[in-house]
């Protein structure tokens, strides 16, 4: 069983003497199907306004995921439209979370509560090098529609494995992070992953992975900030320029030394596409070759961590 805290719940009363009773009626639905929840177990904490005392309630939905939840606050005080307010932890077996909620006055008095759930759901990952001997200290992730990152990742043990509990609505395919390694797009139904040191390929797919597709203008506007954020973190070469769709270093000078570019751009279906491009300065003398080796291991690494750094705080 599982306790999750939800989001604070507010009415405002009015002006009274007498004692006042509110209404809260739970709607829950499975965050993935939509469909209607029964037997969830809602723990309700009201506070009252004037005497700041502590009411414990409950309930249970029925077969159509609803149940409600009255209390009352005291009277016999004058408070003006004063702050009615509770939290509320949800149990249910199978379930790993609170997804979402949303509330909606239908009265003076009532308020409409619709919670989303996720189901629990565990998943193994073995990850092993070209020669099939586990690679310790991998970090697997995935990009989840909304869903807090840390129930997104693991990182795997000395025997090379982890386990990651996916919520319903997680992404198809997820990566490893590993220095110097570089793998397929992983599976969310688990099982092994295969890292290779092929550092060409891994720095072509690995800077093809590196955008972020979002959709709602605050949701971009985060996603954004958070790449720009992240260039900064990574680049050696100070900003140049910015503005609301490019974000741009100086040129790199030195071997070693790193640039890039933050570009926000309108793609498919009315979304938007943030995305990183990485490069480095470039060497003189017979170490170049040497140097772009080194160079290619760094953006390897910059654009791996790109896409789980925005979207792990983008939400």
């Amino acid at each position: 069983m599982l306790r999750v805290i939800g989001a604070a719940l507010i009415l405002l009363a009015n002006t009274a003497w007498s004692d006042t009773t509110y209404k809260w009626v739970f709607v829950v639905l499975d965050g993935h199907s939509k469909a209607e929840v029964p037997g969830v177990a809602i723990n309700f904490s009201l506070t009252d306004p004037r005497t700041k005392q502590q009411q414990l309630l409950n309930c249970e939905t029925n077969d159509r995921g609803r149940c409600e939840i009255t209390g009352t606050v005291s009277g016999g005080g004058l408070f003006t439209r004063g702050a009615v307010s509770g939290t509320f932890s949800i149990l249910k077996e199978g379930y790993q979370k609170e997804f979402k909620s949303s509330g909606k006055l239908t009265g003076s008095n009532t308020e409409v509560l619709t919670v989303l759930l996720a189901k629990k759901s565990a998943t193994d990952f073995s990850v092993v090098g070209t020669d099939g001997k586990p690679v310790e200290d991998a970090r697997v992730f995935f990009l989840l529609g909304g869903a807090p990152a840390t129930n997104s990742a693991c990182t795997t043990n000395s025997a090379g494995t982890c386990t990651i509990e996916f919520p319903a609505f997680a992404a198809a395919d997820g990566s490893v992070m590993k220095s110097g390694y570089y793998s397929e797009p992983v599976k969310s139904t688990g099982g092994q992953v295969t890292l290779t040191r092929n550092l060409d390929a891994a720095l072509h797919a690995a800077a093809a992975q590196a955008k972020i597709t979002c959709s709602a203008k605050d949701e971009c506007d985060r996603a954004y900030a958070l790449a720009q954020v992240y260039l900064a973190r990574t680049a050696t070469s100070k900003t140049q320029f910015s503005n609301d769709t490019i974000t741009e270093t100086f040129n790199p000078s030195g071997a070693g030394s790193i640039g890039g570019r933050i570009t926000r751009m309108p793609i498919f279906g009315g979304k938007w596409e943030v995305s990183l491009e990485s490069y480095c300065g470039s060497g003189s003398g017979p170490s170049d070759v040497q140097t772009s080796r080194s160079c290619d291991a760094q953006l390897l690494n910059v654009y791996l961590g790109y896409a789980d750094f925005v979207q792990s705080k983008v939400r």
